[in-house]
């Protein structure tokens, strides 16, 4: 592999692989850019703006490949997070809710840490993970911005995709009073933008159990809040890198 590459490994963390594989998101922008002579040219728009073009590098869109629809009854949301809190506070089973059309669960893990929402995890997730350190962002789609519930918003962040393995999970905060969420056939999930000038190289990987077991050894949960420097010196600590790269490529689609 060229010095200017860096290999990405993904894969769903869940049984179903309900979403695609990354796609740019620029590339999805010229499909939909005005069939006007220059345009590209024109310095005043925005897919000739250097720094719009500098954002977009290496920035992909994960887009879902499965329908998904699901209706609550009103006031269903509100009832459930009320319930949570006030029946099993913070240490808890996950609080399943109802299934009513739908391909994967929903469940509470938590408190909402915002007034007027409840925080629901959608039971999918995906993976990535790099043979070199690379910083991941995965943050809602914006270009438009989708959601898949009115005013709800996903929870974003970022982290070392090489120095880390853990799932990255799909955790919304949905308005207490919506009944619907519904993710169409082709709609981005959420987007992953890689921090670098480097080519990327996806690499499709089956979950097995052996590659998870490295996750449910390096990830710490508890109730001490560790930065990310700590949990990248507990990661590397032993072989947690050399063996997962090993799984991963016995396990290449």
């Amino acid at each position: 592999m060229a010095k200017d590459e860096i290999n990405v490994y993904w894969s769903s963390y869940s049984t179903v692989f309900n979403f695609s594989e990354p796609t740019p998101v620029m590339e999805i922008m010229l499909k939909n850019r005005r069939d006007t002579k220059n345009i590209h040219d024109d310095p005043r728009n925005l897919l000739a703006c250097p720094a719009s073009n500098d954002f977009f590098k290496n920035l992909f869109s994960i887009n879902s490949t499965f329908p998904e629809k699901v209706v609550w009854p009103e006031g269903y949301l509100k009832e459930s997070s009320e319930n949570y809190e006030n029946n099993h506070g913070r240490h808890t089973e996950p609080f399943l809710l109802k299934k009513h059309f739908n391909l994967f669960d929903f469940k509470i893990v938590r408190p909402s840490s915002m007034n007027g929402y409840v925080d629901i995890e959608y039971l999918t997730s995906a993976v990535f993970f790099a043979d070199e350190p690379l910083i991941a962002r995965f943050m809602a789609p914006n270009y438009p911005p989708t959601t898949p519930s009115p005013g709800a918003f996903l929870a974003s962040g970022q982290f070392d995709i090489g120095q880390w393995f853990r799932p990255f999970n799909l955790n919304y905060f949905i308005p207490v009073d919506n009944t619907t969420f519904e993710i169409k056939h082709g709609d981005p999930i959420f987007y992953l933008q890689l921090l670098t000038d480097k080519k990327i190289n996806f690499h499709k990987f089956k979950m097995t159990p052996e590659i998870a077991q490295v996750k449910n050894d390096t990830v710490i949960w508890g109730d001490k809040v560790m930065s990310l420097p700590e949990r990248y010196d507990f990661f590397n600590k032993g072989k947690n890198k050399k063996k997962l790269l090993e799984e991963i490529n016995k396990n290449l689609y």
